[in-house]
């Protein structure tokens, strides 16, 4: 839309020039903020709930959030109870929701509590309890109240900017600080929210810090003046802000695999964001396999980590790969590959008195000399695998005590 003419300032850009939104309930627009910026990587995440999905839903629809509104629709049809459903379904015009739900509460064993009746209103409380009354196993083609969003009434949104002072509060919770600060990491720069920022004691502090004087720009403020950052990789930095501006109720949500969660985890640790440090460290004990999970361990000192995850490598039936070996250095490959060697052996498990025919114990003829007596009788029996296929016994307590004791040894004099 075409700016204001002169100095008239723009709507939205402070506080005396707001965007003011008629028609809009401030506890739908609370519940739209909550889905938008609910992280995905916190331990504080909103509960999928009627409260929190019809209002947030509602806004989506009327201000036309596309990918929030594909995400919510089966998020609702999941969640919601049968009252909540028929009561999301004849706002937003869901016809096929409204018998499948009628019908269970037709047929539940529950009767109709004051809350849900006034939920439901006077038809359709009528409707079940004459069901109820009547068969207690047949639906309802009753048709349901049609209910409109404000796009579709006389009420359109209005924006309007105010010209006189009234009283007006800062919500709680969603008056955010818009501030973008510019940060420089290995020659990339990097534009972010400042109320993003602030979650970490370290920047926190940093803005706290007495502003520059004789006008010069702040640190931060342009392109020309960012925050330079040295000793910390772009790619690193970059896997902080995807988990930061992860949204937990978005269908495009990064893969907690290794690529992520260590380097994030760098990031949270090194800038102490403690939030997301707490909810990352579970994390990436669950996600991580046992080659990430030790050099994560090792990284960041997490000692009682290394022992079980050295085990698991030296009992396993697979072999280091290459790309294993490498993560984990020289040391603890050589350590791994001497566990697996004293203690696991591979036995036949072909058993004495038992038949077995060739092709399964793998006879070939030969005329060479025989490798027991050393005699030459003409026709002589190549023993080779058996495609019964070798047993392997490990001796797992053996094995844990010793890696034990390595990592014990190995870790209390260098990390």
């Amino acid at each position: 839309m075409p700016k204001p003419e002169g100095n008239e300032p723009e709507e939205g850009s402070s506080t005396e020039y707001p965007i003011v939104i008629a028609g809009v309930a401030a506890s739908d627009f609370a519940a739209l903020l909550k889905v938008l910026y609910a992280s995905l990587f916190s331990s504080d995440q909103p509960t999928p709930e009627a409260s929190l999905i019809i209002p947030a839903f509602r806004m989506a629809n009327m201000f036309n959030f596309s990918q929030l509104h594909a995400y919510l629709l089966p998020l609702a049809e999941k969640h919601l109870g049968d009252v909540d459903t028929i009561v999301f379904a004849r706002e937003f015009n869901i016809k096929q929701w409204l018998v499948p739900a009628y019908i269970r509460l037709c047929l539940r064993v529950e009767r109709l509590s004051v809350e849900e009746a006034i939920k439901l209103e006077v038809h359709s409380v009528l409707m079940i309890s004459h069901m109820r009354e009547q068969y207690r196993s047949q639906g309802s083609t009753a048709a349901p109240t049609n209910y409109y969003c404000y796009a579709c009434t006389d009420n359109p949104v209005e924006s309007i900017v105010s010209k006189t002072p009234r009283p007006v509060a800062h919500h709680p919770e969603f008056y955010l600080d818009d501030s973008l600060i510019i940060i420089e990491i290995e020659n990339t720069l990097f534009k972010v929210h400042k109320y993003q920022l602030v979650k970490s004691e370290v920047f926190s502090d940093m803005f706290k810090m007495p502003k520059t004087k004789d006008n010069e720009p702040e640190e931060g403020s342009s392109p020309e003046h960012p925050i330079v950052i040295s000793g910390v990789a772009a790619s690193d930095f970059t896997a902080l802000l995807k988990v930061l501006y992860a949204s937990l109720f978005s269908s495009n949500q990064p893969a907690p695999e290794a690529g992520l969660i260590i380097p994030a985890f760098r990031m949270a640790n090194m800038f102490n964001f403690s939030e997301l440090h707490t909810y990352l460290l579970p994390l990436a004990e669950k996600h991580l396999g046992d080659v990430d999970k030790i050099v994560f361990a090792r990284e960041f000192d997490i000692k009682e980590w290394l022992a079980p995850a050295y085990t698991r490598l030296c009992q396993r039936e697979e072999r280091l790969s290459v790309e294993e070996a490498i993560k984990l250095e020289v040391r603890s490959v050589l350590m791994i590959s001497h566990m697996r060697e004293q203690y696991r052996t591979r036995g036949d498990t072909t058993t004495s008195g038992h038949y077995y025919c060739r092709a399964c114990i793998s006879i070939q003829h030969t005329d060479r000399n025989c490798d027991q007596c050393h005699s030459a009788p003409g026709t002589l029996y190549l023993c080779g695998p058996s495609t019964t296929g070798p047993k392997t016994n490990t001796n797992n307590n053996a094995i844990e005590l010793e890696v034990k004791k390595w990592v014990d040894t190995t870790y209390n004099t260098t990390n």
